[in-house]
């Protein structure tokens, strides 16, 4: 991690307003204050001056700017204080812990019927939040029912998880739904900051997952003609048809 972060906290700027002044998405600016990743499309050097000019800007001092680049190691939050440490008593200590068992009042505060920790024979057996199966139950529907369906939450929440979830859901359950999945990477919102997700490529998209075999028009014109046309005989033969975006707030206003 770069010290940059603990002076950015010093002076009390987020990490957001230090990717504004860069014209830099929030990922390339966490990248660079937590792991010490570089944008590689860009000059260091420059862009070392750019963040030394927006850290004088808040009122960090000189010492603190020239040090912002360093690399520091933060303890884990379950590291003991050096100080607090015991000697040794020259036995190794087990390192698991013995088999725990949940009381009943715990099974039932948490809607729990079996130990699952014991052994899970399928993905029913992990439990889940009230919330978590609101936001599935609702996925699953709209997939089968039709609707527009944003899902919303923090990095590491689950939305992949629930994403995978629904089309794993819809090939067990054998439901008559094609799922669309347009492929992205690094999506942003606009061509400046990286590669946008335009409407075109979710038609590609959505013509590669509906009618595979059909050889797309030459104009862009006469492609989405013939998008709607396979659209329509795949939904007179029984077909619902599902469009699922991943970053989808990484999209163009355009597009959407």
């Amino acid at each position: 991690m770069l010290k940059l972060k603990q002076v950015l906290q010093g002076v009390g700027r987020p990490q957001s307003a230090l990717a504004e002044s860069l014209k830099l998405s929030g990922a390339a600016v966490a990248q660079l204050l937590n792991h010490s990743q570089w944008p590689r499309s860009l000059d260091i050097a420059d862009l070392q001056g750019r963040i030394r000019m927006f850290l004088t800007e808040s009122g960090a001092n000189d010492a603190d700017i020239a040090n912002a680049f360093e690399e520091v190691d933060l303890p884990c939050s379950n590291t003991a204080d050096p100080a607090l440490k015991e000697e040794p008593s020259g036995e190794d200590e087990p390192m698991l812990l013995p088999k725990q068992t949940l009381l009943p009042p715990t099974r039932k505060a948490f809607g729990m019927f079996r130990d699952p920790f014991d052994e899970l024979s399928c993905a029913q057996d992990m439990w889940t939040s009230p919330d978590i199966r609101y936001v599935r139950e609702a996925m699953y529907q709209t997939a089968k029912h039709g609707g527009f369906l944003a899902i919303e939450g923090e990095s590491g929440a689950g939305k992949s998880t629930l994403r995978r979830d629904l089309v794993n859901r819809l090939v067990e359950k054998k439901d008559l739904v094609i799922i669309i999945e347009p492929y992205v990477l690094a999506s942003e919102d606009n061509d400046t900051k990286g590669k946008s997700l335009k409407s075109t490529h979710i038609a590609e998209a959505m013509m590669a997952a509906v009618s595979p075999l059909t050889k797309p028009k030459n104009s862009p014109e006469a492609r989405f003609a013939q998008l709607h046309k396979v659209l329509k005989e795949s939904h007179a033969a029984g077909y619902r048809h599902c469009l699922v975006i991943e970053e989808a707030h990484s999209l163009p206003i355009p597009t959407l």
